[in-house]
């Protein structure tokens, strides 16, 4: 009964996986990053096609994948958990920054970058996701580190987050927000009876520090606008939240100088300019009822903005969607048959005043963005064009000429914006990195690593380094450099090397952070490995080491293929990088893919996909059994371990004395095959208890 639970708990995560690939129509991640020190981060790739280089405006692109707004409660689209979310790229499409995996793939909207006082900021907004306990969603407020400042809420008596606009004014200590209410109004401004229920839409401003509301706006509660001034068809009115008529579904809001907002309403085709001190509109640009003697026509729009807001003149941008999610006919209040970014200006100086077209790009694919989107001007006047399915950018110089465009290869997300920004970041998270070597003997090998930093953005070179040999000075041994390359970087160096180290280095060749030691294990197939090469002289000479791990060569302590450390370290001598180090690395872990190789030096060695805590321990040495050690090493390599964690412990000469086997949940674990391994079970979980789940192997 236990092998048959056993075979259909394995053939469900099979199923399972399957779906995931192939329930829409997706047969394999090739549209997708593969990074071999964080194979957990799985980001949509752009392809990239660059005409002016030379006029393109420098900076990253923000943008946020997510499937479906309604987040999925099961895989679809989604590979891995590190997926949805909050992104970087550079200019030529490279990952800079991964928020998937600290935002546990929370759909995320409104990705920005802020300068405020010189120094840079970020915001964003999540979606209500019940998977991530966060039922009503949030905004937020980042540093530079990707640490967060601030949360936004919506006051308690509004549901979700509206995923339209979180915008930072007032020098960072104020936020703007969209509300969505559903209320039951009367109609007769519609010439229909009686009351129906209506999505009525408002914004706040609320101070960061307090939490305090400072003004609050609402369209139809406040007697603002009228319910016939909504260009979208009247439905669902007799139905409550959230499926109430969606009237005038306001996308965008923001704040001049003089306090006054600009804000975009789609369904009324319509951008408003209201009082901050009144409430009242001072005027009203496109709809039906227009202030303005207009030369153009527009509809369905997002993303309205102050360029130039002046007593006699003002100048404003925005896409021009040109279309719904419902139709594209001109019955319904369309007016183009493609997608346009906009610059008007609005003169007051003449009666009645006007509104000119200063700029009018069309989408250089002829389509229509039907959802989403935004326009943002760069500081040199070129337009930033966000067209949204499949992140679909492009960029133009102030005459309109296509300067580059890019998109995801992959069809299976959508950004709601996009952005470029100057940004600089000084990441907490660490620095990634793996090593592996190959060869017929450890004479004629090459070793390689890999090397990332997730969120980084200053690192000019990588610099890889050896601690001290066991016939040589103190200090270690620099392999080479190697410039940084996109998101992860390779490096190849002639011979074996046993313990690596990575530092990151600025243009100005200070270093900006310290990896943690890489343990490369050298195949089970080479005979007589020197044991030199396995201890370095700095730990044989470290008091502290002669204590804790005795004068041998061998190393009775965890030692991980992908080590990671405190990427605020700027320590350059590896000397600093002491055996404590290596076991805070195993304490702060996480998001990390630990795999696991057999060593002769008596370690306890990880196999799986999550790591969080770790206890040292030693064995008593065993005689060795290469031919155990291969058919172990064959045996755990076939278990499958996507959601699992494994522990080898090994004797001092590499005999395997036994297994604990854990799953991703930190604390729960499922057996242990030693008296050690269930010292070792014991000691990181919060319980004693040896939990086990119904039709898990045994």
């Amino acid at each position: 009964m236990t092998r048959r639970l056993a075979a259909f708990a394995i053939l469900s995560t099979a199923l399972s996986h399957v779906r995931a690939a192939f329930d829409i129509g997706y047969g394999d991640d090739s549209d997708l990053t593969n990074f071999v020190t964080r194979p957990e981060i799985k980001v949509p790739v752009f392809e990239v096609q660059v005409y002016k280089p030379e006029q393109v405006t420098p900076g990253y692109w923000f943008v946020a994948a997510y499937a479906f707004i309604s987040q999925q409660s099961h895989a679809g689209n989604y590979y891995q958990p590190c997926q949805s979310g909050p992104t970087i790229y550079d200019g030529e499409g490279n990952l800079v920054w991964s928020g998937a995996c600290a935002k546990k793939n929370q759909n995320t909207c409104d990705f920005r970058a802020w300068n405020f006082n010189g120094t840079n900021y970020l915001s964003a907004i999540f979606t209500p996701y019940n998977g991530n306990n966060d039922t009503q969603g949030h905004g937020v407020f980042m540093d530079n580190s990707y640490n967060e400042l601030y949360e936004v809420h919506n006051p308690v008596t509004i549901d979700n987050f509206n995923m339209h606009e979180l915008n930072i004014v007032d020098g960072g200590t104020r936020a703007i927000n969209i509300l969505f209410n559903p209320v039951k109004l009367e109609l007769k401004e519609l010439n229909q009876p009686g009351a129906g229920w209506v999505a009525d839409i408002g914004f706040r401003e609320t101070d960061l520090t307090t939490g305090e509301t400072t003004f609050e706006w609402w369209a139809a509660q406040g007697g603002h606008v009228s319910l016939a001034e909504s260009k979208r068809p009247t439905e669902n009115l007799g139905r409550q939240y959230p499926a109430s008529w969606n009237w005038f579904h306001g996308n965008a809001v923001e704040k001049n100088e003089e306090g006054d907002y600009l804000l975009s309403a789609r369904y009324l085709d319509t951008i408003f300019k209201i009082s901050g001190k009144t409430g009242k509109i001072l005027w009203r640009l496109g709809g039906y009822n227009t202030s303005f003697d207009q030369d153009f026509v527009f509809s369905r729009q997002h993303d309205s903005r102050w360029l130039h807001s002046g007593k006699d003149k003002e100048i404003v941008s925005f896409l021009n969607n040109a279309a719904d999610d419902q139709s594209t006919d001109e019955s319904n209040g369309m007016v183009s048959r493609t997608s346009s970014a906009m610059i008007v200006e609005l003169d007051h100086t003449k009666s009645p005043p006007t509104a000119r077209i200063l700029r009018n790009i069309l989408r250089p694919d002829g389509l229509l963005s039907r959802l989403r989107g935004n326009h943002q001007v760069q500081s040199n006047g070129n337009s930033f064009v966000c067209w949204s399915e499949n992140a679909y950018i492009s960029e133009h110089a102030p005459d309109g000429e296509l300067l580059m465009e890019a998109a995801w290869r992959s069809r299976r997300f959508v950004t709601y914006r996009g952005y470029k920004f100057n940004f600089t970041a000084v990441p907490k998270e660490a620095i990634a990195a793996k090593g592996f070597t190959y060869g017929t003997s450890a004479a004629k090998a090459t070793t390689v690593v890999y090397v990332s930093w997730n969120g980084a953005t200053e690192v000019e070179t990588w610099r890889f380094k050896a601690p001290p040999g066991p016939h040589g000075s103190h200090k270690a041994e620099t392999l080479g450099t190697k410039n940084k390359t996109g998101f992860e970087t390779q490096f190849q160096v002639d011979g074996f090397h046993h313990t690596v180290f990575v530092e990151g280095i600025a243009a100005n060749g200070s270093v900006l952070g310290t990896s943690g030691r890489i343990i490369i294990t050298p195949p089970v197939e080479w005979e007589n490995v020197p044991q030199d090469v396995l201890v370095d002289t700095a730990e044989k000479d470290d008091p502290k080491f002669k204590s804790r791990f005795g004068t041998g060569k061998t190393r009775h302590h965890f030692q991980l293929n992908h080590s990671v450390h405190d990427a605020a370290t700027t320590n350059s001598d590896s000397d600093a990088d002491t055996d404590d180090n290596i076991q805070d690395d195993l304490n702060e872990t996480q998001h990390t893919k630990h795999e696991g190789a057999m060593t002769p030096s008596g370690d306890i060695k990880i196999k799986g996909t999550q790591g969080t805590q770790g206890t040292k321990a030693t064995t008593e040495p065993k005689e060795p059994t290469i031919t155990t050690l291969k058919s172990k090493a064959q045996e755990f390599l076939a278990h499958p371990t996507g959601s699992q964690l494994m522990i080898w412990l090994l004797g001092a000469n590499g005999l395997l004395v036994g297994t604990v086997l854990a799953f991703r949940r930190p604390g729960y674990y499922r057996r242990s095959s030693s008296k050690l391994g269930r010292r070792i079970r014991r000691a990181w979980s919060p319980s004693s208890r040896d939990e086990k789940r119904v039709g898990e192997a045994e």
